[in-house]
């Protein structure tokens, strides 16, 4: 907090060597300071003037000019997506190395429309970084609204692209409700997950969960699910001492909260 005050205060009192003063940087506090100032850059010149100028700007090495039109991006797509998006062709036909600027450009847009969010990284290629953008707005969506996140899942029914949102669900259902789900419902929602490698690997997770709190229903589940792989059903009764613990710590704080 203190470095993005000093950014923008030397910033606007126009005064020389903020520029400087960043490149002397190091590490995270060089990628905050040059986020620090795109924003303040970009509130006096205009968005795509900011992006132009971290196209070219002077004095920055290459790794430094990267990370200032990665920032500038993630200011920008805060407000103006379509030019967010629009600078990341440009950024690529520029050469510059955009191997983290999807999840930037995805996390920032999703703090005022997570779905449109999700439909621009439906059109970009599967990548890591389309995998992080992905977790980033599906993150803020099932905090705001999960209802409709579940219902945008439903509406791309077969769309292996979002496994990995379909996954977060399910750990996140069992998980914020202090391990008392409504389990049948987290096993049906795990059902609509397409790669099979991954769908047997959530299924035995929450199982796993489930065995702790209720072994007998949990059992009984599985002895019903008879198209389960051998090596999962297995791995369904496997949990770490550790996780048995946070499962029964949790357990234990729901119920006192229930009594009180």
């Amino acid at each position: 907090d203190l470095l993005d005050a000093l950014v923008v205060g030397w910033f606007d009192s126009e005064n020389a060597g903020v520029e400087e003063f960043i490149q002397s940087l190091k590490g995270e506090d060089l990628a905050r300071a040059l986020r620090t100032f795109a924003r303040v850059r970009s509130t006096r010149d205009g968005f795509r003037e900011t992006l132009e100028w971290a196209r070219r700007a002077d004095g920055f090495t290459e790794s430094e000019q990267r990370l200032l039109m990665a920032g500038a991006l993630e200011v920008v797509s805060g407000q103006d997506p379509k030019l967010a998006t629009e600078y990341l062709e440009v950024a690529k036909k520029d050469g510059v190395d955009t191997r983290t600027f999807i999840s930037r450009i995805a996390g920032s847009w999703a703090d005022f429309d997570h779905e449109a969010a999700m439909r621009w990284l439906a059109t970009t290629e599967d990548s890591p970084d389309r995998n992080r953008g992905l977790g980033r707005v599906a993150g803020v969506w099932v905090k705001e609204d999960q209802e409709s996140l579940g219902a945008y899942l439903r509406e791309n029914e077969g769309e292996q692209w979002l496994d990995q949102v379909r996954v977060l669900i399910a750990r996140r259902s069992v998980k914020l409700t202090g391990y008392r789900p409504d389990w049948n419902e987290v096993m049906q929602g795990i059902d609509g997950i397409v790669e099979d490698k991954r769908r047997w690997a959530t299924r035995a997770w929450v199982l796993q969960r489930w065995h702790v709190v209720d072994e007998a229903a949990a059992s009984a589940y599985l002895l019903g699910d008879s198209d389960m792989p051998e090596g999962i059903r297995a791995r369904t009764r496997e949990i770490s001492p550790a996780n048995r613990a946070d499962i029964e710590e949790a357990l234990a704080e729901s119920s006192l909260l229930r009594a009180g």
